[in-house]
């Protein structure tokens, strides 16, 4: 059987896919800016392959249309089709076991109880991955924390505010997202510096932790994911959240 391997596609492609076989597939919607897709990319191209099920890469910034006909409004969002009808969704980062079983349960994937050789080898790849991200990231989230705890009582407060506007059909929910973008601006303002320093420790962990799960996912599917081997938060980005973007 011929292994998966991710393919970046277009929104009308997706379609197309889907309808001509009817297809299974996962299909990852997710944007540039959003770093815990970066962090589950390899995640999920190790899952597909390990599983035999084919993966399928979309920019959800250019898929207006995919993200309206199901409804997504945050980064990443997975979908899960068998026979081209979508059978199950999940926004936001998964553990690589969490994925794993995950998408065994879906696609009714046996999972064997004995690890291989190369499951035990992408799971230490990712513990150190994991753990080196954390200790780049941890000194500067620290010092961002306070900020945001201070603020979060007024910025709850425009956000119901801005619900009962828009439930009250006085304002639009774009215009409610616009607004909530201004608040969110004008109330980190005064901690740009803290933010500016998360962000720069986000790319230097993502750059770290991109090199080693990407070299993980090939090595993993260099070897043979049958053969016995006993030898070896949720987050999701949404758009405007300024603690959450990667330049």
């Amino acid at each position: 059987m011929t292994k998966s391997l991710a393919e970046q596609l277009s929104e009308d492609a997706v379609g197309r896919f889907l309808a001509a076989e009817p297809a299974s597939a996962i299909v990852d919607v997710s944007a540039a800016w959003c770093a815990p897709c970066r962090w589950l990319g390899p995640i999920v191209q190790k899952v597909a392959f390990e599983l035999e099920i084919p993966l399928i890469l979309v920019d959800g910034e250019a898929a207006p249309r995919l993200t309206k006909e199901y409804e997504i409004d945050s980064f990443p969002t997975l979908l899960f089709f068998r026979g081209g009808k979508l059978v199950e969704r999940h926004c936001g980062f998964l553990q690589p076991e969490e994925m794993r079983k995950l998408a065994a349960q879906i696609f009714e994937r046996t999972i064997q109880t004995e690890p291989t050789a190369a499951e035990l080898a992408f799971q230490e790849a990712y513990r150190q991955a994991d753990r080196r991200m954390t200790e780049i990231m941890q000194p500067p989230s620290d010092a961002l924390e306070p900020h945001l705890a201070a603020i979060q009582p007024e910025l709850s407060s425009i956000e119901a505010s801005l619900q009962h506007e828009v439930g009250a059909g006085r304002i639009s929910s774009g215009e409610a997202a616009r607004r909530l973008t201004a608040e969110r601006k004008r109330l980190y303002a005064p901690f740009q510096a803290q933010i500016r320093s998360l962000e720069a420790a986000q790319n230097e962990a993502l750059a770290f932790y991109e090199a080693i799960m990407n070299a993980a996912v090939e090595a993993f599917t260099r070897q043979d994911v049958n053969a016995p081997g006993a030898s070896q938060s949720e987050r999701m980005c949404l758009p405007g959240d300024a603690s959450c973007k990667v330049n």
